[in-house]
Parts: C-alpha cells; structure tokens; sequence
C-alpha cells in the first residue's frame, strides 16, 4: 500500500475525510505555524493549517492527525511525514510533534508524555487552532511511532483536578497509524504466545538491541536499586514500570482503530544482511500487538508493500 492509500485508510476510518477541494491551492512547504507546548527548546510542534490551502480561505474546526518523527530518542526533528500532503488537501490539519530525547535528562515515561502533552494543548487551545477536538489522531514512524502508539493506547491522562487547564484536557484519540515501529512485548512469554517462537529476533540480538536502545540504556530511570529495601521489590517496580512504556501492555478493548505500515521484510535475517538497522524496523516488531488489538476487538489494518507482510 502506498503512503497516499494508506493515508485514506486513515481518513476512511476516522470518518475524516472530507471532499476533496479541487481548487485547493498547492502545498508550499513552509506554510506552517510554530507552537511551544512546554518550557523545553524541543517540546514544540510545526503545524499545517488544512484551512489555509482552501479556496476560499475556510477557518472551521479541522480534523487533525499529528505526525511523531523517528531517530531513536536521539536525534531528528518535526516534518509532517509521508501523509502531510493528502491530509491537507483532502482538508486535514497536519501537526508534526516535537518531543525531548534521551540526551535531555528525561525518563522514558516523561519522553512519551510530551505527545499526549501535543493532544492536550491541541483541546485547549482547539478555538485558536482551528482544531475539531473530537478528531484527533496520532501516527509516528519507528521510535516517533512508539510515542503515537503510547499516546493512542495509554488510558486517558485527563486529571480532571489539576490547576493546570492543559493537564485538564483528555489525551485521547480517534485513530493511530504505526509506521515499522517498535511496539513489542518485553516478555518472552506474550512473544511467544502471540508469533509461535522468539528464536529468530533472538538469534539476531534485534531483541536485546531495543530493549537497550528505545526502552532502556540512556534514559533517566524512575528510580534505583538502592530506593528499595529488597531486589524483588525493586523487580516488581520495574516491571510495573515496564508495563507503563511499552506500548503492548497498554492495549484495551476502548482503543482507537490501529493501522500497521512497514516496507520491510518480515524475515529479520534477510533484513540484517541488507545493512539497514539488523531488523530494527522489521514488521515482526508489530506483529503480537496487531494479534493482542485483534484479541480484543480493536479494529486493525494493514498498510504493505511487496515485501512486507
């Protein structure tokens, strides 16, 4: 599937799309406004206004679909993704999320935050923006997929109490699109139970590879061995905590419509020969969250190509 169908799959099945404007103007490439969400120089994000390429100029509420870059938690930065383009014409407002990485004295869960930090302030501030609060989704590529996924999966982090009125703003959306992101379980046991055997991410060291890379090594931990006063209560901490950043454990039956997207090989091995990351963008990476959404009645789409699964 290419990037524009896959782009009106995600239309089609937030209700989103609307009719296409055939006078629509064309897409000048820095027609976008800045937006600081938090005190942080990276906690910002570039947004197109679907509006402004309509003719006539047209202010209502837009749908929006905010797009999570990739680069490992270590580098990149905001650029819209592949859908920008067929998301403005067909009248969708397009917001490309910054978010702090590794480098920044952030712990994983705090990292993750600042996308749904993105969907809370694009509620409050819905009436400036010109956003449709109620259509909302979230699409990422790699690790900038792990934040849309966490973001889409998660519980709502509304704290209905809160001083803070952005902190008031529900952070839930209508629909997420997964672009060969790293979304897997970190136990052997759901691996196996949901793809039949671990051996062959294993036998590349993929698996390790990522616990270390975009879950582990780098980031500020929550806390440390010291903090507690056995080694099995320390486990039980951080498993929980686990729990709370890898996206799997966070799937429910009250989640958004999933689209998977990958244009890579499922067989890691095949991958790692190619030189490009040892499998670290493979499809079998989604394949047990794909199963467990199915599981639960989510409802589940694919995007592929030739060699992908």
């Amino acid at each position: 599937m290419t990037p524009r169908l896959l782009s009106l799959t995600l239309l089609l099945t937030l209700s989103l799309l609307v009719t296409p404007n055939k006078a629509a103007a064309e897409l000048p490439p820095k027609r976008f406004e800045i937006v600081q969400y938090g005190p942080h120089k990276r906690q910002r994000f570039y947004i197109w206004h679907a509006g402004h390429y309509a003719k006539p100029h047209d202010e209502t509420p837009r749908p929006v679909l905010v797009y999570f870059f990739g680069g490992g938690f270590v580098f990149g930065s905001p650029g819209g993704g592949p859908f920008r383009g067929d998301m403005l014409k067909n009248g969708v407002t397009v917001v490309a999320g910054g978010y702090r990485f590794r480098q920044d004295g952030a712990t994983k869960r705090e990292i993750l935050e600042d996308g749904a930090r993105i969907i809370q302030y694009l509620r409050l501030n819905a009436r400036r923006l010109n956003v449709d609060r109620s259509r909302i989704g979230v699409a990422g590529y790699s690790s900038g997929g792990v934040v849309a996924g966490w973001v889409a999966l998660h519980g709502d982090l509304r704290d209905a109490d809160n001083p803070d009125p952005l902190l008031r703003q529900s952070s839930r959306v209508s629909v997420c699109c997964l672009d060969a992101a790293q979304v897997h379980p970190v136990d052997l046991d759901s691996w196996e139970r949901y793809t039949g055997s671990p051996l062959t991410l294993l036998r590349q060291g993929i698996y390790n590879f990522i616990l270390l890379r975009l879950y582990g090594e780098g980031f500020v931990q929550p806390f440390e061995r010291d903090d507690f006063m056995t080694a099995a209560a320390y486990e039980a901490a951080l498993w929980d905590y686990q729990q709370d950043v890898f996206i799997f454990y966070q799937a429910s039956r009250d989640d958004p419509p999933v689209c998977f997207y990958c244009n890579q090989p499922d067989d890691p091995d095949r991958y790692a020969r190619r030189g490009n990351g040892g499998g670290l963008h493979s499809p079998l990476l989604m394949i047990p969250l794909e199963r467990r959404l199915q599981e639960l009645g989510v409802p589940v789409f694919w995007g592929r190509k030739k060699d992908c699964r």
